[in-house]
């Protein structure tokens, strides 16, 4: 297919799907004009935001903490095992280096005002330092830049989705080398500007026929990226002439400025690869077929004959000239086949998973997203908007207001004093203030009414939202008050826990991919120690019954749930004190039971905990070196109290045991 025909055909599936996805796009639209308080009915007059209780139930649900990620082997051996955990260590760091706690604060919102959100991980070459190139990179995606396929609900089902970015000119100039200077922003989808400097640019992923992902995007007409092997290895080649890109180098030796990615399977070896444990893949291997069979080749062999004793020699045949007048020998060889070895060829891993990862609030039927808080409760937080300003204009039309007779005109100005001319004493009866009082009372309760109606709706009480609760009157009931809550709040867990356990799925298979060095992090061990550990993508590497190398994926990515919400750190944290009391981590007094207790507080990010484990740390270090010096001490008495001396003749002991007192 043609390059154009190609851009006409992705460009009719985004407008299909665009369309199809017009009512949910403009349903974000009204339910962010909700949080931010703006909230306006499709008919009649307008209406004053005074209790914006939309806003203040999300905010009470924000969840801070990122799920730790957890990795487990799918088939449980040893060495399993161990890469699992290497694995689940090097996923802690980089969500560090990604700043995932930071885009979580922005995501929490996302989520529970659209119903969903989603993050692109993508491998980024340009990330490099002294001893690595490349590393993952992370970027939060609104609801309103994505486009999913039509009429398909599950992501796993999809053959293709759209993402829609605003950039800058120079930008698409910088990162693909296509001049867009004649494009513009997309109406459909870019918010109005004036600006000439911006432009659209769409990118489709899509699963090609070999099921891996694909990746075409463009700008207004501008084809700026085709590539039917997105995740694959691959190098850049003239396509012209098919020469490999020199390093550095723009032109090609034929003169072409044109390159296109060329998709590579395997790389072979020129050294050998030492692991992590020690064992080492060498360069050069014996070769074989894909059944495991060892592969032949021809090979000229000298020929040996015995002698009547049984010795081997070389034959030799005797060499003739044309007259056929021996001029010599030479020695008998047969053509044989004979195994050989090759360079060791390695596979390259291809990511298979989507680089676009979605979080749902709540699931939906026939929705991509899930379900949004703001939706929920939009009749709630509509009706009290009208209450509220049924309530000030009330308030404006209550006063004090002045009777006359009509024919009496007059009118009070902003002197202290006025005249009042009456042509009847009569009148005088008709002139009255009459006050309008007005009683907000009611519709204040018919408010809080709607409020506490929209709480249900999401879950939510008072001892959740931090407020004073007279319902509970106990700390046990306290918890359990904020057990229930979280209750009603679990699906939201899940579908959060879910979606972390996606993003490491991505961030561990592009690191199998691309991170061709090996990665060392920063850690802890079980014992609280720091170590040092290394993601090795080569440790990953399996043989098969065939001899076939091929990476070892197999291992299921969850979360650790311990502390993903605020109430359940603060229960874990209140347990652990209680266990420390009872002595179930050791006697209380002893300096090692406390360090094992700040240990456990700085997994849970306690505040000062660091300060504390080295504090204690320090001390359990003295106690076991005095520990050592006493035991020493025992030994040398005890050795000295076998030797028995001759008669009359004193014991010298140390004057560590005599005080320093000859006797």
């Amino acid at each position: 297919m043609k390059k154009n025909d190609r851009l006409l055909k992705f460009k009719e599936d985004y407008q299909a799907a665009l369309m199809a996805y017009e009512e949910d796009r403009a349903s974000f639209e009204l339910w962010q004009s909700q949080y931010d308080g703006v909230m306006q009915p499709a008919q009649g007059r307008q209406v004053e935001t005074l209790f914006n209780f939309s806003k203040e139930l999300i905010e009470s649900q924000i969840d801070s903490n990122v799920p730790t990620p957890k990795v487990e082997a799918d088939v449980p051996t040893e060495r399993n095992k161990q890469l699992a955990m290497t694995a689940e260590k090097m996923l802690r760091e980089e969500i560090k280096r990604l700043k995932f706690r930071q885009e979580n604060d922005e995501d929490e919102r996302t989520v529970k005002i659209h119903g969903g959100s989603l993050r692109l991980i993508e491998w980024d070459n340009s990330k490099k330092t002294h001893n690595t190139v490349g590393a993952s990179n992370s970027l939060l995606i609104h609801p309103l830049q994505y486009i999913p396929q039509e009429g398909v609900y599950r992501q796993k089902l999809m053959d293709y989705q759209f993402v829609t970015f605003e950039k800058t000119k120079t930008m698409i100039k910088a990162q693909y080398g296509k001049d867009v200077e004649l494009e513009g922003v997309d109406p459909q989808t870019a918010e109005p500007t004036q600006s000439d400097e911006t432009v659209t640019q769409v990118v489709c992923y899509y699963k090609n026929t070999k099921g891996n992902i694909g990746v075409f995007s463009w700008a207004g007409d501008t084809v700026l990226i085709d590539d039917d092997e997105y995740n694959a290895r691959g190098n850049q080649v003239c396509r012209k002439c098919g020469e490999t890109k020199p390093q550095g180098e723009n032109v090609c030796r034929c003169g072409s400025r044109r390159w296109e990615k060329r998709s590579l399977n395997h790389e072979e070896l020129t050294e050998d690869i030492v692991r992590t444990d020690g064992s080492i893949i060498p360069a050069m291997s014996l070769a074989l077929n894909d059944d495991g069979t060892p592969k032949l080749r021809d090979v000229e062999e000298p020929v040996y004959e015995s002698d009547m004793y049984g010795s081997m020699y070389p034959a030799y045949d005797l060499m003739l000239d044309e007259q056929m007048n021996p001029i010599g020998e030479a020695p008998r060889t047969q053509t044989v086949q004979r195994t050989y070895e090759e360079p060791t060829k390695l596979p390259y891993y291809t990511p298979k998973s989507w680089p676009l990862c979605v979080r749902k609030n709540v699931s939906k039927h026939k929705s991509v997203l899930g379900d949004s808080d703001c939706e929920a409760i939009r009749i709630p937080q509509d009706k009290a908007n009208k209450v509220s300003t049924r309530i000030i204009e009330k308030s404006e039309d209550a006063g004090c207001y002045l009777t006359k007779p009509k024919d009496l005109n007059f009118n009070f100005g902003n002197q202290r004093r006025q005249i009042i001319e009456l042509t009847d004493p009569s009148q005088a009866n008709m002139v009255q203030a009459v006050e309008l009082k007005f009683d907000p009372s009611g519709d204040i309760m018919l408010v809080n009414q709607y409020y506490q109606w929209a709480k249900s709706i999401l879950g939510i009480n008072d001892t959740s939202q931090g407020k004073p609760d007279s319902t509970a009157q106990s700390g046990k009931a306290k918890e359990i008050q904020v057990s229930r809550a979280m209750g009603r709040q679990q699906s939201k867990v899940e579908m959060k826990n879910e979606f972390y356990a996606d993003c490491y799925r991505v961030m561990f298979e592009y690191m199998l991919a691309y991170a061709d060095e090996p990665r060392e992090y920063s850690s802890q061990n079980d014992e609280g120690e720091e170590e040092i550990i290394t993601f090795n993508r080569y440790d990953f590497l399996e043989q098969d019954e065939y001899g076939n190398w091929y990476y070892n994926d197999e291992f299921t990515f969850t979360v650790d749930s311990q502390g993903s919400a605020q109430e359940n750190r603060q229960y874990v944290l209140e347990v652990m004190e209680k266990d420390f009391s009872q002595g179930l981590y050791g006697d209380p007094q002893d300096p090692e039971t406390m360090l094992n207790l700040w240990k456990d507080r700085e997994s849970m990010n306690y505040p000062n905990a660091k300060r504390q484990v080295a504090r204690w740390q320090r001390k359990v270090e003295e106690m076991k070196k005095v520990k050592e010096e006493m035991q020493a001490l025992q030994l040398e008495i005890n050795k000295m109290k076998m030797e028995t001396p001759p008669e009359g003749q004193s014991v010298d002991l140390p004057p560590e045991v005599t005080g320093g007192v000859p006797i």
